[in-house]
């Protein structure tokens, strides 16, 4: 289910957001889909942040939705962003990549981040 949020609402989504990521408190979370992307373009948590997570912006923002996993991870939504960003891949090719970041906050504040490329 999708959450609507106003211009403030996400301004401060994103500078909660940005202040964890310029501070490295996130995490990757070690799912297939994230490990498979960080592989084919050659990604560890320092390039995530620089070449994706930095980029994040409200013109970025798809939906903030509530969160299936609440139980698991103690928190009750998520926030989807669609980043484009250029990245080379293992072949030393450059690709224009619309990349899907889901990032939802634990219990112990730190930032849990889905990423991979956009599925169409």
């Amino acid at each position: 289910m999708k959450v609507q949020l106003s211009k403030s609402q996400l301004n401060k989504l994103l500078n909660f957001l940005l202040e964890k990521i310029n501070h490295d408190e996130f995490i990757i979370i070690k799912r297939e889909k994230n490990n498979r992307f960080m592989n084919e373009y050659r990604l560890n948590k320092e390039r995530v942040k620089l070449d994706i997570l930095l980029k994040i912006s409200s013109e970025n923002f798809i939906s903030e939705e509530f969160d299936n996993d609440t139980i698991k991870y103690g928190t009750e939504k998520v926030a989807i962003f669609i980043v484009k960003c250029n990245l080379v891949d293992v072949y030393g090719e450059n690709k224009d990549l619309s990349v899907y970041v889901k990032i939802k906050e634990k219990i112990n504040s730190l930032v849990m981040i889905s990423v991979h490329e956009e599925e169409r």
